[in-house]
């Protein structure tokens, strides 16, 4: 519940600096719904805690069921693999105007790797894998003569990929070469998963939340990431390979992340509410105000969350989007 607690209030005041960084976003209504994600805790007689969630890909809370689900889901079934392969395919990085229809491209170049007979063959003999959309930005910096460097201020949408089978994988490597000759050929890269549990590196983010500075510090860029979000919108991220026969499991679906979004715990039955103060933030009893979780205002999130606040105004629920939103552009 710590951990939930903590979650909660990184993705608060995440969402926040979008919905006041981006007044014209498309996604405005979602990015308010993750205010409310998992704000209200109902446990049972059971000691079950339950909640309702945002499902939103920017909400800490529910990446983390998602995430979780995956694992469960398929994991057992990775683990069973003599050998599995990590691929990243790329191209070269693009601006924010043209970011959807190059995520578009991405999907189309698959398409015709997954219809090769080399392709539908390695299916049929049983090989599995999954594929992720990944998109990352790089901030504007400049070269020593005061120009921009042309490599950032733009966005890097990429795949990654884990395959069981090391001749597919070469031949995807291979003919991804072919289908983008401009590509560098030192970006694609194949590499063997060497430890136990190393598939779990494809079930992690798919995008970086948190962006440096020229002096290493850390914060949320939530207009970048608004492009970011926009491009992907109504697109999946995850795409399992392989027939049905050959996992022996069904795919991850909502009611799977449900599942792992119920915690097992000892607090009393009743209704949780979540909330802050200047100093603490925290789950307590609707009814006898009595504290479930109550954590300080201190540690890596805290300091994340303040250093995007000073660099660009805080959020607060009383401003005006118009107040906030110059800041962050």
């Amino acid at each position: 519940m710590r951990k939930r607690n903590k979650f909660k209030w990184f993705g608060y005041h995440l969402s926040k600096m979008l919905w006041y960084g981006n007044p014209e976003s498309s996604l405005l209504n979602s990015y308010k719904n993750t205010w409310f994600c998992s704000s209200v805790i109902e446990v049972d007689e059971e000691g079950m805690a339950k909640a309702k969630y945002c499902k939103n890909r920017w909400c800490p809370i529910c990446q983390r069921n998602k995430m979780g689900a995956m694992i469960n889901q398929y994991g057992p079934r990775l683990e069973q693999e003599e050998e599995l392969w990590f691929l990243t395919l790329t191209r070269q990085n693009v601006r924010a105007d043209v970011l959807k229809h190059e995520i578009l491209q991405y999907q189309e170049l698959w398409r015709q790797i997954s219809k090769s007979r080399q392709y539908r063959k390695a299916m049929k003999r049983g090989v599995i894998g999954i594929r992720k959309v990944e998109c990352t930005y790089h901030g504007q910096q400049f070269l020593k003569d005061g120009s921009p460097d042309p490599w950032y201020d733009t966005y890097h949408p990429h795949n990654h990929l884990l395959i069981s089978d090391k001749e597919l994988a070469e031949f995807i490597i291979q003919k991804w070469k072919e289908l983008n000759p401009e590509c560098s050929e030192d970006a694609q890269n194949i590499k063997r998963v060497k430890t136990a549990g190393g598939y779990l590196e494809i079930f992690k983010y798919f995008t970086k939340l948190i962006a440096k500075d020229a002096s290493g510090k850390r914060f949320f860029d939530a207009v970048h990431m608004d492009v970011i979000f926009r491009s992907m919108q109504g697109r999946r991220v995850y795409f399992r390979l392989g027939t049905k026969k050959a996992w022996g499991c069904e795919e991850v679906t909502e009611e799977d992340e449900d599942m792992m979004a119920v915690i097992e715990t000892d607090a009393t039955p009743a209704f949780y509410q979540w909330g802050e103060s200047d100093e603490f933030y925290g789950y307590y009893d609707v009814n006898t105000g009595e504290t479930l979780t109550e954590l300080p205002k201190s540690g890596r999130l805290f300091d994340i969350i303040t250093e995007s606040e000073n660099r660009y105004g805080k959020t607060e629920e009383s401003g005006s989007a118009q107040d906030t939103g110059n800041c962050l552009a």
